[in-house]
């Protein structure tokens, strides 16, 4: 999911406390402010699957629908009426989760985790990790990565091992995916050799494995051989995947920040 678009879910949950003050004081307000910051998540949605002109469309009536929010709070406050929020984007914890996927099966799982995240109240959005820059502004780090041969992808290791330092001031959680069976959800698969490692320097929180996905069409001399073998199919369990991620927010929830 692209972070514009969790992060328009996140605007929205900041936006509840304002919008119920606001109803005490003018209601038109508060409903102009509940349409434009819906307007803003669907818009972001369908963008993400046009193209061309269309996607950009949609983006631009996104940004408009964010620029009338503004306008509407500006409003509010230019007339004196007194909102304050509990809780805001500021006060939530930030989350950054990256991923390094071959085929894409990984990088929904990513997906999913950044959703459930965010979906606990948490400030969550996923990058690529060539766009990862300053993680100080995150309370917590979530990296994944495919696993093949008990090794994981070249990109998430040399994030860990570049950041390592950095990201033992944060709390940290890994996850990988490859098994091409359901042997994760009765046993825990350990992590590569380097990647153990440098887990153990960074003193992550905890890791989860999760299954892979194979599919009958991959690409490649060595996923042709697996998939003449039978071990086609996905293996992905989307509902442990997402209680996962629900366990690692209320730690996240349940600290306050170091």
């Amino acid at each position: 999911m692209l972070v514009a678009y969790t992060n328009a879910l996140q605007l929205i949950r900041s936006l509840r406390p304002v919008v119920a003050q606001l109803q005490t004081y003018n209601a038109d307000i508060a409903d102009q402010i509940t349409r434009a910051g819906t307007s803003v998540t669907l818009n972001i949605g369908e963008g993400s699957r046009r193209s061309g002109k269309d996607k950009k469309r949609f983006y631009r009536m996104a940004a408009a629908s964010a620029g009338e929010i503004l306008a509407a709070l500006d409003t509010a406050e230019a007339w004196g009426w007194n909102v304050e929020t509990k809780e805001g984007p500021m006060d939530t914890p930030k989350v950054l989760v990256l991923c390094a996927s071959k085929a894409g099966s990984t990088a929904e799982i990513a997906e999913a985790v950044t959703d459930t995240l965010v979906a606990e109240g948490l400030d969550a959005g996923r990058l690529a990790f060539a766009e990862a820059g300053d993680l100080a502004p995150y309370r917590a780090i979530v990296v994944g990565s495919a696993v093949y041969t008990m090794r994981w992808r070249t990109d998430a290791v040399a994030f860990l091992r570049r950041h390592a330092d950095e990201l033992a001031g944060h709390d940290v959680w890994l996850f990988q995916s490859g098994p091409l069976d359901r042997s994760p959800e009765a046993s825990v698969m350990a992590l590569p050799k380097r990647v153990a490692a440098l887990a153990e320097r960074i003193g992550i929180r905890g890791y989860a494995t999760f299954g892979g996905k194979l599919d009958e069409k991959a690409k490649g001399f060595i996923a042709h051989a697996m998939v003449r073998r039978g071990a086609a199919g996905d293996f992905r369990d989307f509902d442990r995947i997402r209680a996962w991620a629900r366990d690692v927010a209320r730690e996240i929830s349940s600290e306050p920040p170091a």
